[in-house]
């Protein structure tokens, strides 16, 4: 029975793969061109990570980044995937990450179908459930985060929750597994499993004096080993104080990417919206044509804020559609005594999607295009900005929602046999409704014929000529986005250091104490013996009142060199 599901969702997860990422070329392991955006840091950390000895804790990355290096973690790719490369002493080169993805699919699928079995889901029901469960905000993420795709932890952990609802024994093994795997692939990921399985903590116990003999105690053990674990080893990611520390995790940036209160039924995802407060995703430029910025054949759009994008949130009309008949369903029979139950029957479920719904709302509360500023409290943004992006744990709401729809149709159609028609129906309108947004991108990702990262001649002949005795290779300043990825794969193709990074926690403070350095080292002639230094061609005017410098001088030397604005 498993060996068949498995078969069932491996089979269904290569259509999937097939669709949002153009073809199968990335199942190639010596084809890396096709990593585009914040996934390329992920690789080029990769070729780092894995040339380098054995640290502890294991995601420590020093080699990429120097002093402003991050852990792994931070980066990507996900540490069960590049610790088996590491363990057997792969090729560094070599990606898998598309098999990696592929399997992330399959993951997903099979866990839908035996959390829709424990739902009350007959088998071919569950199946139907499972794909369904690929929902448009799931596919979104494959445009640009692949370390974000790992949903099928958010649905093992509901799983486990459900599971536990219905009285059955929790493994702490498997529990266990679950939070040591979340923990080595996405720090976002892991927070999400960690609150999911924390509504085991919330419910009722029949004797809460003896915690450790229930599910309780099989959860909040292994979540605190855990917790214990990840801030005492990975929250310090940088070569800095135990302040700086804080101060690079705790950013103030909390309300910068929330959700909107339409966002379950918005499928624009709103890359063109102001811009002004500078963190869009692609500033003023119009996004590439194989981004897809709307995932609905109808091109509705029902508005949003600045930043919204990453709070990305459409279930698609599939869904819309089951969400809408499980309302109408329980809508029928409500009364008051019928909410007095719910409401004391499901009091604290309530309160834990209200906790998780306001926090990725924030206290700027966005309907559409409307947004609702309740206040700016500085210290309550400071303490919960750890997760800038808040908008993402609405991925816990959207699940526990079709969760609760699925057990509603289970409860009104199952004995009338129509359920199945229902999710086939459901099924039908999801292909009709996202089918050829991601059929349109396949096609434009065919076209564009993906460069990853350029190859630049000239500068990797200079390197080659100059990089005798040298350690590391810094670009100056550090954390520019121009031609970073170049300069960093160029840096690990010559056995140097990188001095060029990128990563989603940057302390900023330590950022711009580096380049005050380097920019004095360069103006002083106190550069060390062992550093090649690459300075971007915007920031050669920083350099016009240093004494005995030019451009002509950075061609010349043996120092450093100049890197063209255009990555030619």
């Amino acid at each position: 029975m498993k060996l068949r599901l498995f078969i069932f969702s491996a089979s269904s997860s290569l259509a999937f793969f097939y669709q949002i990422l153009g073809s199968f070329r990335p199942l190639n392991p010596r084809n890396f061109q096709w990593i585009t955006g914040d996934n390329t840091a992920g690789y080029i950390a990769q070729l780092f990570f894995l040339s380098d000895k054995w640290r502890f804790p294991l995601a420590a990355n020093p080699t990429f980044g120097l002093d402003l290096s991050t852990s792994l973690i931070y980066t990507g790719p996900p540490l069960p995937l590049t610790l088996v490369q590491k363990l057997f002493r792969v090729d560094p080169s070599l990606q898998f990450i598309g098999i990696w993805l592929l399997a992330v699919l399959t993951l997903h699928i099979f866990l839908g179908v035996l959390l829709g079995q424990s739902l009350g889901l007959n088998s071919l029901q569950a199946s139907l459930f499972g794909l369904l469960l690929v929902t448009p905000f799931l596919l979104f993420r494959f445009q640009f985060h692949f370390w974000l795709v790992s949903h099928f932890l958010l649905i093992w952990a509901l799983w486990i929750v459900v599971r536990s609802c219905k009285r059955e024994r929790v493994s702490t093994v498997e529990i266990s597994l679950l939070l040591f795997t979340s923990y080595l692939i996405n720090s976002y990921i892991l927070v999400m499993v960690i609150l999911v399985l924390s509504y085991l903590l919330l419910k009722p116990q029949a004797n809460p004096r003896d915690i450790l003999r229930h599910n309780k105690g099989r959860v909040l053990i292994p979540i605190s080993v855990l917790m214990v674990t990840y801030f005492t080893f990975d929250f310090r990611a940088q070569k800095a104080t135990f302040l700086e520390g804080i101060r690079m995790n705790f950013t103030g940036e909390y309300t910068f990417y929330t959700s909107n209160l339409l966002a379950l039924i918005n499928p624009e995802v709103g890359f063109a919206r102001d811009c002004t407060k500078g963190h869009c995703m692609f500033g003023d430029r119009k996004p590439p044509p194989y981004i897809l910025e709307n995932f609905s054949i109808f091109n509705w759009d029902f508005g949003g804020v600045q930043g919204n994008f990453d709070g990305y949130l459409y279930l698609g009309l599939g869904l819309v559609f089951l969400l809408l008949i499980s309302l109408v369903l329980e809508l029928r029979n409500l009364s008051k005594m019928r909410i007095r139950y719910l409401c004391s029957q499901y009091k604290v479920l309530f309160v834990y999607i209200f906790m998780i719904s306001a926090y990725s709302i924030s206290y700027k509360v966005s309907i559409g295009n409307l947004q609702l500023d309740l206040g700016d409290p500085k210290i309550v943004r400071w303490a919960l900005s750890v997760f800038r992006a808040s908008g993402r744990f609405m991925w816990i709401v959207a699940y526990v929602l079709l969760i609760l729809t699925l057990l509603v149709l289970v409860k009104h159609l199952q004995k009338k046999g129509i359920l199945t028609l229902v999710l086939l129906g459901a099924l039908l309108l999801q292909v009709i409704d996202v089918g050829p947004a991601l059929r349109e991108r396949q096609i434009e990702l065919i076209r564009a014929n993906l460069v990853s990262i350029p190859e630049l001649e000239k500068e990797d002949r200079y390197v080659s000529d100059w990089s005798k005795n040298k350690e590391a290779l810094v670009l100056y300043p550090a954390g520019t986005t121009v031609g970073w990825p170049t300069m960093a794969y160029i840096a690990w193709k010559h056995g140097l250091d990188s001095g060029s990074f990128s990563s989603s926690r940057i302390n900023y403070v330590e950022l711009e104490r580096f380049n005050a350095r380097l920019k004095s080292m360069i103006c002083d002639g106190n550069l060390p013996n062992s550093w090649l230094v690459a300075i971007v061609d915007d920031s050669i005017s920083e350099f016009t009142d240093c004494e005995g410098f030019s451009a002509l001088n950075l061609l010349k030397g043996s120092k450093f060199y100049l890197i063209p604005s255009d990555g030619g």
